[in-house]
């Protein structure tokens, strides 16, 4: 299977656009959910008992949403070979790939990226199972407008560039367009949606840093993690942290 030497954007119709869309955002959701019901189970079984209905229910409802995420990733995956043949694209070899939502295009890296260091976790900080219900709440609601958000811009530079005597230089002020304007309000709608969420979600980690006695300025690194119910600090590491092979 032949590589290539240069980056390849494929331009993806709107439709297939659409479903690669749809099909990211309802498998980040059910994975989402998913690991939200492993925290439940683990907590059921810890104080219940693995017998016990709340664990069985928890578990239950896991497999569920894993089952709903496969079905979508499979979705995003029939997809993605369907633009890739479009193309002529199937047989190349890719050092990465991805959908760019911004582009409406599906890219295929000819070489790895740089990454820098992995984050080194230090320590963990338990959080209630009042604080997981509504930290993952704002979660998916956060990730989901984020996702609407990266699309809301793309339409509206597509918009810009199909009517360029809308937004010509400086003159008259340009008509008022009611699709453009529309498509303004609903990327400002999503932002404050992920904004609302950020916020919420701050809120839970105060509240669970002060409870566990924790500065959040000590910490340069944070991650939830849903399955555990559990925030991980750490810090970004400088080379020196870097252990030497001997």
């Amino acid at each position: 299977m032949p590589a290539f030497d240069h980056d390849l954007i494929l331009k993806l119709d709107p439709a297939d656009h659409g479903a690669l869309l749809a099909a990211r955002i309802a498998e980040r959701d059910a994975t989402i959910v998913a690991n939200d019901h492993n925290r439940r189970h683990l907590r059921a079984v810890a104080k219940d008992g693995a017998g016990a209905k709340s664990a069985t229910d928890a578990a239950a409802a896991k497999a569920t949403s894993l089952a709903t995420a496969t079905t979508h990733e499979t979705a995003f995956a029939t997809t993605v070979a369907a633009v890739k043949a479009k193309h002529a694209a199937t047989d190349l070899v890719a050092a990465g790939e991805g959908h760019d939502i911004a582009q409406g295009a599906w890219v295929m890296e000819s070489a790895p990226r740089l990454s820098g260091l992995a984050p080194i976790e230090d320590h963990r900080v338990v959080l209630t199972d009042a604080q997981c219900d509504a930290f993952v709440a704002s979660y998916r609601v956060g990730t989901r407008a984020s996702f609407e958000a990266m699309d809301l811009r793309r339409q509206i530079e597509a918009y810009r560039q199909a009517h360029p005597a809308l937004f010509a230089g400086p003159g008259e002020p340009p008509p008022v367009d009611p699709t453009y304007e529309a498509l303004k309000a609903a990327l400002d709608a999503k932002q404050q949606a992920v904004g609302d969420a950020h916020a919420a979600q701050a809120a839970v980690l105060a509240d669970a840093f002060k409870a566990a006695g924790e500065d959040p300025g000590a910490w340069t690194y944070w991650r939830a993690e849903f399955a555990t119910g559990e925030i991980v600090l750490g810090h970004q590491p400088q080379p020196t942290d870097q252990k030497e092979e001997g």
